[in-house]
């Protein structure tokens, strides 16, 4: 009785359970299904990001220096792994890291990136249809193809395409794009399928920018550099190259460098920008600041004898000595033999309140403004804080400290007939919705610094430390030259005292003296003795880059020729060149542009590339478009005077098949440097380095 009673419980209960089981069921599925649906089908959808191309970076000739290319990313939820071991064995092989390093990220809880930013090469690597619920995301990523060349200008960007250093960093506005979005259905094994109907946003790509940089200049400036560096046993150095009349900096070079497609690899004082962060005491090429005052406040002219105490002089504040010993020197010769004494002497007639004036007059003190993160102001006391040594001293160059950037600038206020502009690395933005393709940026004039007069003076002075004074090695046979040696013991904080043994040489100086082209300024530091003075290893630096550069110039481009007193100058090529690049390199040399025709781009020129003419010459430009016949026809970039492993790197990522005959550097190239051409074969030319 009691057992059959204890059956029929059972019974009600299963009966009661599987009815609840039956109404919850039937209250899911159709009294609540529409809601259960919309919530899934919520719940299964994902608004994905899009992400925008950033901008390319070109140089001044339009060749690429930074651009995007397609990367992929690799992630899982380890929930959804059935397979962990065979997971981490794939990735092993593809990335190069150990099966363990894996199997550890595979312990996490959540979603995890198993791999970020791999080219496609590394991709095609890995077979993921024998894995399964591996979230794959194709993005973009930054390559730079010209490896360490201006690295330090250009910069760089993080995994998340943010630029971090350099120009990408000070132009990340341009550069970045905007991203778009679009939803898209996740199943499963966290697959996504696009959901049709739903709003979708395109992604907008960043905007290309152009800089003053010409790549060219840039590579010779780095290679003779390097090539110093090593000559002298410096442990780094610094080139910077300027047009003096439009601030343009045309190469920016600071050794050790670093390569930006692996950046993280190198330590942050060979990612370091030497030239704008790195201020030191510039000693004798400071004494254009006391020469420029003395001559602006009429207290001393260039055949004034200053008597320079035969090498040792005795100044408030302790002893001045000179490199070797003079007595009498005009005050053109006390600049152009660098004497410290007869500098110190001069600025006693000046004062220290017009020192310190003219020395802000030039820049020193304040950021040049030059665009791009991280510059240094230097330091430049104000004068009623200066000490009864510092009146003196500072005329010479110690007790102020001054960058790279800063020096070269207030040298081009000489070259430029007395104007400190503002330096820039901008040259123009393009505007692909626009009709005017390229926006140019302009020169900016902060002032007046130094009257015509006094830059003629200085001009004269400057000449004459190349042909008689302490720059005899910075002579470049046919160019006129005008420069300034400069030769700085280090102050060691820990000794509290100059070191005996620790320099750094500098030389600056343009070229040619009547119609400057482009101011230059080498800096080593810590050059090995005997070569520790500037004049024996910054100038012969100097020398060897004005002659290749002044060569290009006049191979390449147009240039001038000096012979005597006449400046003749070639006509640059400029036919296939966008016309605001074309008159901007008509204005670098002189010429004046005058344009007929509709289009962006220069069809013919007159008088012909390399006709020789006077500065002043108007030259006419027939404009054109030239896009129909780029579809089919590719530019031959030129690499004459590069290795032949550089040139086969350019020529190749200019999507040219090149073959190379004999070995050494280019010297020839067929098809013609420049030219446009419908086939993909090139042939470089090379013969053995001479010297």
């Amino acid at each position: 009785m009691i057992r059959r009673w204890s059956l029929t419980l059972w019974a009600g209960l299963a009966v009661l359970a599987y009815s609840v089981l039956i109404f919850r069921l039937f209250s899911i599925q159709v009294l609540n299904g529409k809601q259960h649906r919309r919530t899934s089908w919520k719940q299964s959808q994902e608004l994905v990001t899009l992400e925008a191309r950033r901008g390319d970076i070109y140089d001044s000739n339009l060749n690429k220096l930074a651009f995007d290319v397609e990367q992929y990313s690799y992630g899982i939820n380890p929930k959804r792994l059935t397979n962990r071991q065979e997971l981490a064995r794939a990735f092993s092989r593809m990335t190069g890291n150990s099966k363990g390093h894996y199997l550890k990220l595979l312990k996490s809880k959540g979603f995890v990136w198993l791999a970020r930013g791999l080219d496609q090469q590394t991709a095609k690597k890995i077979n993921l249809s024998r894995i399964g619920s591996v979230v794959t995301e194709k993005t973009f990523g930054r390559y730079y193809p010209y490896q360490r060349s201006a690295a330090h200008v250009i910069g760089f960007t993080n995994i998340d395409h943010i630029g971090i250093a350099g120009i990408e960093k000070k132009y990340q506005e341009f550069l970045k794009g905007k991203p778009g979005y679009k939803t898209v259905n996740v199943d499963a094994r966290g697959q996504t399928i696009p959901v049709l109907g739903k709003p979708e946003e395109k992604p907008i790509d960043g905007i290309g920018i152009v800089l003053t940089l010409n790549i060219n200049y840039q590579m010779i400036a780095e290679e003779e550099l390097k090539k110093g560096i090593d000559r002298y046993g410096a442990k780094a150095g610094i080139l910077v190259m300027m047009r003096p009349g439009t601030g343009e900096i045309i190469s920016l070079a600071s050794y050790p460098n670093f390569n930006p497609n692996h950046f993280s690899s190198f330590e942050s004082s060979e990612r370091r920008n030497r030239a704008l962060v790195d201020p030191f005491e510039p000693g004798s090429t400071y004494k254009l600041v006391t020469a420029a005052a003395a001559l602006e406040r009429g207290v001393a002219k260039s055949t004034d004898v200053v008597y320079c105490e035969n090498g040792k002089g005795k100044f408030p504040g302790g002893w001045i000595r000179d490199h070797k010993p003079y007595g009498d020197l005009t005050f053109k010769q006390v600049f152009s033999n660098s004497s410290n004494i007869g500098t110190a002497k001069i600025a006693g007639k000046v004062g220290k309140k017009w020192i310190y004036e003219y020395s802000r007059a030039l820049g020193f003190g304040s950021v040049t403004g030059l665009d791009i993160s991280g510059e240094h102001k230097g330091k430049l006391t104000n004068y009623v804080a200066w000490s009864k040594s510092d009146a003196a001293r500072v005329p010479i160059g110690y007790g102020v400290m001054a960058t790279a950037i800063q020096i070269t600038n207030a040298y081009a206020v000489v070259a430029n007939g007395g104007y400190l502009l503002k330096p820039r690395l901008l040259k123009a933005v393009m505007r692909p919705d626009s009709p005017n393709r390229f926006e140019e940026t302009k020169v900016d004039t902060v002032r007046r610094a130094l009257k015509p007069e006094t830059v003629a003076v200085l001009k004269s002075f400057m000449r004459d430390v190349v042909d008689n004074g302490t720059g005899r090695k910075a002579a470049v046979h046919g160019i006129t030259i005008a420069g300034k040696t400069g030769t700085t013991k280090k102050y060691d904080s820990v000794a509290k005292s100059y070191s005996d043994s620790k320099y750094i040489a500098s030389f600056v100086g343009f070229a040619p003296v009547d119609h400057p082209k482009l101011v230059c300024l080498v800096i080593l530091d810590e050059p090995t003795y005997p070569n520790y003075y500037g004049g024996l290893s910054a100038a012969p630096i100097f020398c060897k880059v004005i002659r290749r550069i002044m060569g290009l110039m006049s191979d390449d481009t147009g240039g001038v020729f000096v012979s005597g007193e006449d400046a003749r100058i070639l006509v640059p090529d400029l036919t296939e060149r966008p016309i605001q690049i074309a008159k901007s390199i008509l204005s670098d040399f002189g010429f004046e542009a005058r344009t007929e025709g509709i289009g962006e781009f220069v069809v013919a020129q007159y008088p012909a590339p390399r006709a020789v003419t006077q500065q002043g010459e108007v030259i006419k430009l027939k404009l054109g478009d030239k896009s129909k016949q780029e579809r089919f026809a590719k530019r031959i970039p030129d690499v004459r005077g590069k290795s032949s492993k550089e040139a086969i790197m350019i020529l190749t990522q200019a999507g040219l098949h090149p073959t190379q005959q004999g070995s050494g550097v280019v010297v020839a190239q067929v098809p013609a440097p420049n030219s446009l051409v419908d086939s993909q074969n090139c042939k470089i030319i090379c013969r053995p380095k001479s010297g």
